[in-house]
């Protein structure tokens, strides 16, 4: 495709025209590169914050984040914590300022209502005297609050049969209730009557006592004729207009307060409405949210780089438990365990928190908690481990564009955590799964190995798995480019299968297979495969991937694999290029004796000093009115070690420079801002006054 670009050199004489159209910074990629956010819920004591504030101060670029109920108030270990008291408030503006970050865990910890200490005439529309959109009721308090019941979603009879039939009396169902699961569904449906609250069972679930939705006592009278009931669960129940005005109501705390609005929503445990990404984009983005936490989706958020995302809603499930430094059961290992293999295959690590739970099985002492941390934040920074906030996590994960073309495949020599257990006495990279079976590859050193890492694995048995890698996030979409370097026996007929899965998708494995006879390092790409699949082409809605090496002959345990590369396959971009020789013009052309043309070799020329170019480029047919082969080069810099690719190509009289086979001349390369190096036998080089933007416009 022409871009209508036009690099004019006249070699020699240095004389440059350029005339392009767009301007690309490829400096604005963000690397595929994961971490942590230590997040704790709920309103605690000061100290307890303030302590950890305190362990995390030396540590100046890393910060958590905590989810706090603005207007709540707590009995925590003996003592009530108000959120407006004074001190609290002051705890939570220095919280702020040295970078934390203070998330929106709902006024009351709950979904339904929240109480208020504002005017009610704030939540009334003036026109009508009716309340706002997004709240149903307004109860004044015996204290003079007010307490705020939000809009529910409209219910009908559902079409689904319904799951029994009940008597009433009062606020008293009785009936077949044992399908309930308590904490999840919490509301019953009524033919006639509407959606209501369970609050208690009785009697074995033969009763159940009910509410209305937003738990204010109900008298629906005496009915002996059976109803007909539905079981409903949490989800889908709140307004988006609901949730509108419960966000609203704590950034109104916030700002009464004195202190920074939050912008990152965290769905309270408990028996109230979840909410639903989808639900928390469209009620929180116009409000300023950029991040959320819910249980209303199955699955979240898969918390990795370059994850599918068409609705951009994924910032809105950001769940934690990816380690849980709280537990008794994951100890300082089991953590560094997990956050490494996560961070190994692009993915954000989640901690958990909840201080009242400290103490309690099955979560530790708060003591060892902060032990934890401690050493926790002082591995991340030996390890240049990103700690960071729910905040600052959305926007790199879901605002920023990730380097398409980093290898996301997990090096070979990275291994955080330096766990062993008996089948792996040397432990195992991260983001491979360990051995789980004697007949599984070894990790080992090689320091021959092709990709400097100076590790490869070995098969150890007959078709059987060399490694496997599992949940692989930062997967580009399109054709990509892989490659792997074997070695082995080259007597046998050793051969690998590389089998690509996709685990979080409906789509067939494709299995790749390459050979692995060869005594050196020999490297092979997707073109290489001997069996019939030679290209990797990612569906647009794949996030993650799974990779398993399989040894495909007889039992030989000098087959190796390392060197293992994944990324998006670079595109080919075509540009015109006009070039004069000095030694050949004339006329306002160039000119070359019919004699010396014959002597222009079929293959190109630079694979020798000073260019040292292997390339295979070549022609069958001489193009008419070639003057000579030329070498183009593309660089990062001015600096010559900057050099990104080359590739040799045919001069025309005119000045144009082709491809080998006679087309326009295009260049595989990532797209970026580049100099132009032209190289020619007997002229001086010659380079580009200023980077050059070079832009895939087939693919964009």
């Amino acid at each position: 495709m022409n871009l209508n670009k036009t690099l004019k050199f006249l070699i020699v004489l240095a004389f440059t025209l350029f005339l392009f159209q767009k301007n690309i910074n490829a400096n604005s990629y963000v690397a595929k590169k994961g971490g942590i956010a230590f997040r704790t819920d709920d309103n605690y004591k000061i100290e307890d914050i303030l302590q950890l504030k305190t362990i995390f101060d030396p540590y100046p670029n890393f910060h958590f984040s905590i989810a706090l109920n603005f207007a709540g108030h707590y009995n925590y270990n003996g003592s009530t914590v108000k959120f407006d008291d004074p001190s609290y408030i002051a705890m939570v503006q220095t919280l702020q300022t040295a970078g934390h970050e203070i998330m929106d865990h709902t006024p009351n910890h709950r979904t339904n209502y929240f109480i208020t200490k504002f005017d009610s005439l704030d939540y009334v529309n003036n026109s009508t005297g009716q309340p706002i959109e997004g709240i149903d009721t307004i109860i004044a308090t015996i204290d003079g609050s007010y307490k705020i019941c939000l809009s529910f979603n409209d219910f009908d009879v559902p079409i689904i049969a319904e799951n029994g039939t009940c008597t009433i009396n009062g606020n008293l169902l009785s009936g077949n209730f044992n399908s309930y699961n308590f904490d999840t569904d919490i509301y019953i449906f009524l033919e006639g009557y509407g959606l209501f609250f369970i609050k208690e069972f009785l009697n074995n679930k033969t009763e159940a006592l009910i509410q209305n939705v937003w738990e204010e006592n109900v008298n629906l009278g005496i009915i002996t004729t059976p109803v007909r009931f539905w079981k409903e669960d949490r989800a889908g129940k709140l307004s988006i207009n609901g949730l509108t005005v419960l966000a609203n109501e704590t950034k109104k705390i916030a700002l009464d307060l004195g202190i920074i609005p939050p912008t990152t929503w965290i769905q309270p445990g408990g028996r109230h409405p979840i909410i639903s990404m989808a639900e928390l984009s469209a009620a929180l983005t116009p409000l300023g949210y950029t991040a959320g936490a819910s249980f209303g989706d199955t699955p979240q958020s898969f918390k990795v780089f370059n994850e599918y995302d068409p609705d951009d809603f994924k910032k809105f499930g950001i769940q934690w438990e990816d380690f849980n430094e709280d537990h008794s059961n994951q100890n300082l290992t089991k953590n560094k365990v997990l956050i490494s293999d996560g961070i190994a295959k692009h993915k954000v690590m989640i901690g958990h928190n909840h201080f009242y739970d400290l103490g309690t099985s099955p979560f530790v002492p708060k003591s060892e908690y902060f032990t934890k941390i401690e050493n926790l934040l002082d591995w991340c920074k030996t390890n240049k481990i990103d700690v960071k906030t729910y905040f600052e996590w959305a926007n790199i994960l879901y605002e920023q564009i990730p380097d398409p073309y980093e290898n996301v495949f997990p090096p070979l020599n990275i291994n955080l955590d330096d766990s062993t257990n008996s089948l792996n006495p040397n432990g195992w990279p991260d983001g491979y799964y360990p051995r789980t079976d004697g007949g599984h590859g070894i990790w080992e050193e090689d320091l021959t190995a092709p990709d400097s890492s100076g590790f490869c694995y070995r098969a150890k048995g007959w078709n059987s798995r060399i490694f496997l890698v599992q949940g692989l996030g930062g997967i580009e979409k399109g054709e990509q480019n892989f490659e792997i370097w074997t070695k082995g026996d080259y007597h046998n007929n050793h051969k690998i299968d590389v089998k690509i899965k996709f685990p979080d998708n409906n789509y067939s494995p494709i299995t790749f297979q390459f050979p692995a006879n060869t005594a050196n390092w020999t490297k092979y790409n997707l073109s290489k495969s001997i069996n019939s699949n030679k290209s990797l082409i990612i569906p647009a809605d794949v996030s993650r991937i799974e990779v398993e090496v399989f040894s495909n002959w007889n039992f030989n345990t000098s087959v190796k694999v390392s060197g293992m590369y994944l990324a998006k396959k670079k595109p080919k971009i075509p540009i015109n290029l006009k070039i004069i020789l000095e030694g050949s013009y004339g006329n306002n052309t160039m000119n070359i004796d019919p004699n010396f043309q014959a002597l222009i070799p079929d293959d190109q020329p630079f694979n020798k000093d000073p260019w040292n170019y292997n390339g295979h480029d070549e022609f069958d047919n001489l193009p008419t009115g070639t003057i000579d082969w030329v070498l183009v080069e593309l660089r990062k810099t001015i600096d010559a070690n900057s050099m990104e690719t080359r590739k040799a190509a045919l001069l025309l009289n005119d000045g144009t420079i082709i491809n080998a086979d006679g087309t326009q001349f295009d260049i595989q390369v990532a797209e970026g801002n580049y100099y132009v190096v032209i190289h020619q036998r007997n002229h001086l080089s010659v380079m580009s006054a200023s980077t050059i933007p070079f832009y895939d416009v087939v693919s964009n």
